[in-house]
């Protein structure tokens, strides 16, 4: 089982940070649990057993959005069986801090290395269209 940890900092203001992937070649790997849970499978039933939940499908991937607290919500996405990087769960932290509004994003993938690393690739590409429409608002 391979599992990937990619962090990234998102600020609603002009000064936006992020931790940077290489564009190219192996990630880095995390060696440990960065979804709170052992499987892609277990995070999914659980997340879907769990109250106050919103559960929707979008092209074929499995949507939660789930508000851990006031200040704080999660957006899972589950890719969807067929998918080269299967089965994969993406967990995207937002929360307000400073001022700021931050993007944290664990990756837990249990498929094989390079499809892994495709899917925090473009799920990094899409953090990175958030920041430069937020960096638009922000001017």
């Amino acid at each position: 089982m391979r599992s990937f940890l990619a962090l990234f900092l998102v600020a609603s203001s002009a000064s936006v940070q992020s931790a940077e992937l290489p564009a190219t070649g192996p990630l880095p790997e995390a060696g440990h649990r960065t979804i709170g849970y052992s499987s892609v499978q277990e995070a999914l039933g659980a997340l879907k057993a769990k109250p106050g939940v919103q559960i929707r499908e979008q092209q074929g991937w499995t949507i939660i959005s789930d508000k851990e607290s006031e200040k704080v919500s999660a957006l899972w996405s589950f890719s969807p069986e067929g998918y080269p990087a299967y089965p994969a769960a993406v967990k995207r932290i937002t929360y307000e801090k400073d001022g700021g509004v931050y993007i944290e994003m664990k990756v837990l993938c249990q498929a094989a290395k390079e499809p892994c690393d495709a899917l925090v690739r473009d799920f990094q590409a899409l953090n990175d269209r958030i920041k430069a429409e937020m960096r638009q608002r922000g001017k």
